[in-house]
């Protein structure tokens, strides 16, 4: 089947870093963080980065990367590869990072794996975890309705 107009758009967002119960207002390196996406049909292919230059003390709870241009469908908490996380520190017993496109949403949330004896997945934690000096690469793909 060809792609028409109304299958396929593309375009340029500016993703931010978030917390989940107080957003707070990061700063960022506006020429190291620029996001990019590509619309085919419901498909919705992103990438981006994000270079914090300060972290905003208020903010509060779980690490989400917000401004996704489209909202996601409700069913879904799609897995999104990561290039490059810099400058975010491991919670005790968790060494590897993760990301998904939360259901119904136009975050994305940071999470981290651990051993066996540590929670399947954790939340990654914004006040504690992060850096004035945080860098996310990130890429994939989300379906929306």
């Amino acid at each position: 089947m060809a792609l028409t107009g109304s299958d396929y758009s593309s375009g340029t967002w500016t993703p931010t870093i978030l917390g989940s119960s107080t957003a707070g207002t990061q700063t960022y390196n506006g020429s190291a963080t620029i996001g990019w996406w590509a619309r085919n049909g419901n498909l919705i292919t992103i990438g981006g980065i994000v270079t914090l230059t300060a972290l905003d003390p208020a903010s509060a709870g779980s690490t989400w990367i917000g401004g996704l241009p489209f909202t996601s469908m409700a069913t879904h908490n799609s897995p999104i590869a990561l290039a490059e996380v810099s400058n975010v520190t491991h919670g005790t017993d968790y060494f590897q990072y993760g990301a998904r496109v939360r259901a119904a949403a136009t975050t994305i949330a940071l999470i981290e794996f651990g051993k066996a004896a540590a929670a399947a997945s954790n939340p990654v934690n914004i006040a504690t975890q992060l850096s004035a000096t945080t860098i996310i690469n990130f890429g994939g793909s989300y379906r929306i309705l």
